[in-house]
């Protein structure tokens, strides 16, 4: 039973894949409405799975754009003759953030 339902849920399979396991490795004869529901399950879960993916992309474009938007800040401030106190404190991040992000940019040095 347990692997029965391991191959149900493997996602490596799609529906025609899982259809012909059931009925070939474990003897189940399915109605062509069984068949169906199986694949159109399939196609749901690989469905919610891109969903989620394309969400996750989206987040994590979302936080790429805020990240270099904050850079941009930080730079700036500093390129503006800024101290890196007050430019942590104004972007409310820790100094060593800031120093972070001036080394990454070429800006700063820990010889600085």
């Amino acid at each position: 039973m347990i692997r029965l339902l391991t191959d149900l849920f493997d996602e490596r399979l799609d529906g025609t894949e899982k259809v012909n396991k059931l009925k070939d490795d474990y003897g189940l004869k399915l109605t062509r409405d069984v068949e169906s529901e199986v694949s159109e399950m399939c196609s749901y879960a690989t469905a919610m799975e891109t969903k989620g993916i394309e969400k996750g992309i989206e987040k994590g474009i979302e936080k790429g754009i805020e990240k270099g938007r904050e850079e941009g800040k930080i730079t700036a401030r500093y390129e503006d003759g800024m101290s890196i106190d007050s430019i942590a404190e104004k972007s409310k991040v820790s100094v060593e953030h800031v120093k972070e992000v001036l080394i990454r940019n070429g800006l700063y040095s820990e010889m600085d």
